[in-house]
């Protein structure tokens, strides 16, 4: 059985091997989760891996030293170097003890009295005062989405903190520095540039603090709150998160939008994006999206809404202080080429307003140069803002001995700012450029307006001497026609008439025949006629006779009863 005595865990057999396979891979991914612990929570040990890592990082140049001088790598060059510096803080300030029998225990026993012998020396050299400096203070932010500055301070004060009051007014920032280095005891104060930002003594524990347990703090460090902060982002906008796991930019953003408006949040690793959306749910940010997404592969032209966009890509990470180890050049040409990719893209989406591009590099070719790339193949699209009027009394800007634009940017160095090492470069679209493509666009819309009208017509003109040619043909082939036909019906007429006379000339005979015929008719029948004629004439005469007479007859009684009448008279 095997024994922690810095921190009283006991591990057994082969669970060593995975205790410090744990520490390694923790150490390796200091970016996201040394400086979060609740990032290792998920261990039953956490406490005791968080613990050696602060030691390891604290005195990293004395682990280095003696590793070097007892040629453990030139003796065992297999051997892992990150294995080997936690081995060796762990047998330094455990009092010479490392029990196990692993293989990389017994190795770094092998060389336990040499290592003892060189860090033992070196601690003793070493200024409690020196010691002091060389530590980052611990930074919170207070969590505005489920909190408030007021509620937090009065819970700080419960758990015994004081506040330490300063007028920002008559404090410069050097002063300011010098008053966060000797924190100590149970005080801490307000940061002098994020108003929600506060500064805690080195390594200030929060593990038990019901602050950190119920989300209203974040364990983050001021470097990379300055994206954010410099952004001046405001309620309502649309933003994209491009790089965004663990997700502490991502929540910062969150609140101050105050969650209003959208932030979609893009994660392309599926671990990294289940923590991710972890962190987001835990922290209350309602307003963020996120995507399990390669940044490359969206589609600006769907995100037309988006006005500002936050990029922190992958890089050396060798302002962190926790690379001694010189990156090579191939690595940093790789990281630089990646980062340039992602930056152009994000200068590509059509209504962007700002891009934030960060990284926690010190190096030029994975800052001052990918800008300075970046702004050639955006030409009079997008300019820098100067950062140094963004932000007051800030002494650390860009290099500008081989970049005209390098006091633009701000950097951040650890020994003197006391945070991480951090690049910040401000993109702002040229409100002149905006115009000027606009008019490039309305001219080129003019041009292809009148280029389609000159089409239009030319077409017309060449479809009517078309029809012009086609009505010329049709009038000659139908004249041709016509005369073709009106010959035709010439000759047709003409065999008409011909046959017409012919007809006219057989019924004129028929007809002479039919007279003489009717002539004789008539003349037979005029004799019948007048035969009967005399008979009716007799018969008439006859018959008038006997009306006569009867008419006569029947006066005679008239005249008699008149005269009857009258002689009665």
């Amino acid at each position: 059985m095997t024994h922690n005595g810095s921190t009283g865990v006991e591990r057994t057999g082969g669970a060593e091997r995975t205790y410090y396979k744990r520490v390694k891979w923790t150490y390796e991914e200091k970016k996201y989760i040394y400086f979060n612990p609740i990032y290792i929570r998920k261990y039953m040990n956490y406490k005791a891996i968080y613990g050696l890592l602060c030691k390891c990082l604290e005195n990293d140049t004395i682990i280095q030293k003696a590793l070097a001088e007892a040629n453990i790598f030139e003796e065992q060059p297999r051997f892992d170097p990150l294995l080997a510096r936690i081995l060796t803080t762990e047998l330094i300030f455990k009092n010479g003890e490392l029990k196990g029998d692993c293989r990389p225990v017994q190795t770094i026993l092998q060389y336990k009295t040499k290592i003892l012998s060189i860090a033992n020396s070196s601690l003793l050299l070493k200024d409690p005062s020196e010691k002091k400096q060389g530590l980052i203070p611990r930074y919170v932010r207070i969590n505005t989405l489920m909190s408030s500055s007021e509620r937090v301070h009065a819970q700080l004060q419960q758990d015994g903190w004081q506040l330490k009051k300063y007028n920002s007014d008559s404090l410069s920032y050097k002063d300011y520095l010098k008053l966060i280095k000797n924190l100590d005891g149970n005080s801490y104060v307000e940061d002098y540039h994020l108003p929600d930002l506060l500064v805690f003594p080195s390594n200030t524990p929060f593990w038990e603090s019901s602050l950190l347990k119920t989300n209203a703090i974040v364990l983050q460090d001021k470097a990379s709150c300055l994206p954010p902060f410099l952004s001046r982002i405001k309620p309502g906008c649309y933003a994209i998160d491009a790089c965004a796991a663990p997700g502490n930019k991502t929540s910062y953003i969150a609140a101050l939008l105050k969650n209003q408006g959208t932030v979609y949040a893009i994660e392309k690793d599926g671990k990294r994006y289940n923590t991710l959306n972890q962190m987001i749910t835990s922290r209350g940010a309602t307003c963020v999206k996120t995507q399990l997404n390669d940044f490359t592969k969206l589609d600006p032209q769907k995100y037309k809404k988006v006005t500002h966009i936050f990029l922190d890509p992958s890089c050396s990470s060798t302002g962190m202080n926790i690379h001694t180890d010189e990156v090579s050049s191939e690595r940093l040409v790789s990281l630089a080429t990646f980062q340039l990719n992602l930056l152009n893209h994000a200068l590509s989406f059509p209504n962007v307003q700002m891009v934030i591009y960060s990284t926690c590099s010190v190096h030029t070719q994975e800052n001052e140069e990918v800008v300075q790339r970046a702004l050639q193949n955006n030409q009079h699209i997008f300019d820098l803002e100067d950062l140094s009027q963004s932000i007051s009394d800030w002494t650390n800007f860009g290099y500008d001995d081989n970049f005209s634009l390098g006091n633009r940017c701000l950097r951040t160095i650890s020994e003197e700012d006391l945070c991480h090492g951090f690049f910040v470069a401000k993109f702002v679209r040229n409100e002149s450029a905006d115009e000027e493509l606009s008019c490039k666009k309305e001219k080129k819309r003019k041009k292809n307006k009148d280029n389609i009208k000159n089409e239009i017509t030319e077409n017309r003109f060449e479809s009517m001497h078309d029809d012009n040619d086609f009505i010329t043909e049709s009038n000659s082939s139908f004249n041709n026609d016509r005369c073709e036909s009106v010959s035709h019906e010439e000759n047709k007429s003409t065999k008409k008439k011909n046959k017409k006379k012919s007809e006219l000339s057989l019924e004129k005979k028929s007809i002479e025949i039919k007279n003489n015929n009717f002539d004789q008719d008539i003349s037979h029948s005029f004799k019948k006629t007048k035969k009967r004629t005399h008979l009716n004439d007799v018969c008439e005469d006859e018959l008038n006779k006997n009306i006569l007479y009867s008419r006569k007859c029947d006066d005679v009684p008239k005249k008699k009863k008149k005269k009857k009448r009258e002689d009665n008279l």
